[in-house]
């Protein structure tokens, strides 16, 4: 992977590790960032300046992340992930479903089963499963029997034993000048798999001065080593993750939640599926024996999405209250706010031209240009009010407060228009690359 990166134009430098604990930014912490001797590594990567590159980071790491498939096509079973560093709140995976059962067995089903779905999904580039893997273990142990037969005396045999697995200090080393000495321990080499056939090689002293392999009275049996099981809110739970190459992951996640909902479970009974609507929603297994709840990106553009509603119903709300004491009508007030869904017109197809999507920036946006459009409203009805009071008639009062204050409107809007072009280059409102770009790459 490191050979590859390198080979970016856009790189200006890299560092990798392998089995070491990583760097403890938002990425990593969000990420689970694993630990010393994990199966874990890292290719970290600093690009150069924005200013001085044409392509953004969102096109190098899509071009990035075609080319490391034929990577991770090398070793099944890998899983390689292209992350960059989030301009807003870190998540745990763009698609994140979070599985809870109450019996193991049935996760780790239910874990393969959503990865399956999730690798079958529309667009999708990279997908994870926190669902910890068997892994073979030897176990050993004297068998007493034998032992006595041969001579040997059990508890000296299992003292032996355990010198030989797990290490023992033979000494201490006494550097000039330092008080305390330093352990001599003699254990199997780091990186090197305990072989059952050592034991042929280390004997035990018998009760006849014969010494007896530790072979002839060791028992092994293999067996799968008890895997770690996470748990949330007391309740065993896994999670699937997933990255999407170039589209957004609404329709990934209602794809998936309409595949997923009510599937047969091996022990009876149906998956639930939630964690869709407004608030947000915990594990209840008593209507079903597993339960997913979807997390990720979707969930946070939701609870952004109800934040920003309630702020923008609180604002017009307070607008109207305050237009309604200050003009003493309920009409009036409600002709100031009618210019209030008039701002959607151009909203949609301006980042339909610009290319971008609709976000809980978006949403900011709209807060802010209900606003102005109230405040034109209230400058043209105040103009009316006062040509009327002149004595002019109704149809005449609006066509000359129209003219008289479409210039200053013009010149607002513009100004408002100029000073939100800054945020355009933004990472939070960057558009993602097109699926059928046909942009050069220098990647093999």
């Amino acid at each position: 992977m490191a050979a590859l990166v390198a080979r970016i134009p856009e790189v200006r430098n890299w560092q990798s590790s392998s089995g070491l604990a990583d760097v403890p930014d938002f990425n990593s912490m969000m990420r689970m960032s694993p630990e010393k001797g994990s199966t874990i590594g890292a290719v970290r990567v600093n690009l150069t300046d924005k200013k001085s590159r044409e392509r953004s980071s969102i096109v190098i790491a899509a071009e990035l992340r075609k080319a490391l498939t034929a990577v991770s096509a090398k070793w099944p079973g890998s899983t390689i992930q292209v992350l960059e560093d989030p301009p807003g709140p870190p998540l745990k995976g763009t698609i994140y479903a979070e599985l809870y059962a109450k019996d193991p067995e049935l996760l780790r089903w239910l874990a393969e089963r959503v990865e399956k779905e999730f690798r079958a999904t529309y667009d999708m580039a990279e997908v994870t499963n926190t669902e910890k893997a068997d892994r073979p273990q030897i176990a050993l142990s004297i068998d007493r029997e034998k032992a006595i037969r041969a001579g040997v005396l059990p508890a000296l045999a299992a003292h032996e034993l355990k010198a030989l697995t797990d290490g023992s200090v033979i000494g201490y080393a006494h550097t000039e000048g330092e008080r305390l000495g330093e352990p001599i321990r003699v254990e199997i080499a780091k990186g090197e798999a305990f072989d059952p056939a050592f034991l042929s090689g280390v004997t035990v002293p018998g009760f006849a001065g014969v010494r007896v392999p530790l072979s002839e009275i060791v028992a092994t049996t293999s067996r799968s080593e008890p895997r770690e099981i996470d748990k949330k809110d007391g309740v065993m739970t896994a999670a699937v993750g997933g990255e999407l190459a170039s589209t957004t992951p609404t329709y990934a996640v209602l794809d998936l939640d309409r595949r997923l909902a009510g599937i047969e479970l091996p022990g009876g009974g149906t998956l639930s599926t939630g964690n869709l609507t407004w608030s947000d929603e915990r594990p209840d297994l008593t209507k079903s024996p597993a339960v997913l709840l979807w997390q990720g990106e979707m969930r946070m553009m939701l609870d952004s999405y109800r934040d920003l509603a309630k702020s923008l119903m609180l604002s017009v709300g307070a607008i109207f209250l305050i237009l309604v004491a200050y003009y003493r009508s309920f009409g009036l007030a409600m002709i100031a706010l009618s210019a209030v869904p008039l701002c959607f017109i151009g909203i949609f197809p301006g980042h339909w031209l610009m290319n971008v999507q609709f976000s809980a920036s978006s949403l900011v946006g709209v807060t802010a240009i209900s606003g102005v459009v109230v405040r034109s409203s209230l400058l043209i009805i105040d103009f009316v009010i006062d040509y009327l009071k002149a004595g002019l008639p109704l149809k005449d009062a609006l066509i000359d407060a129209g003219a008289v204050r479409l210039r200053p409107i013009l010149l607002t809007t513009l100004a408002i228009l100029l000073g939100s072009v800054i945020l355009i280059p933004d990472p939070s409102s960057e558009a993602l690359p097109s699926p059928s770009s046909s942009a050069p790459s220098p990647l093999p």
